[in-house]
């Protein structure tokens, strides 16, 4: 059996999150700096190995 986890994403680098609230917060600092913030994309599926 297969189970799929809810994940949400950053429109603006398309990092994926486990919390909307963190992907929110990607993307109002990504829109703010054009840049990513490290103590956000720490949280990132991407960097936890599980994308």
């Amino acid at each position: 059996m297969s189970y799929k986890m809810k994940t949400y994403q950053c429109s603006v680098c398309n990092f994926h999150y486990t919390e909307e609230k963190w992907a929110k917060e990607c993307e109002d600092f990504c829109r703010k700096h054009s840049s990513c913030s490290l103590e956000i994309t720490k949280h990132a599926l991407e960097n936890k190995g599980s994308i």
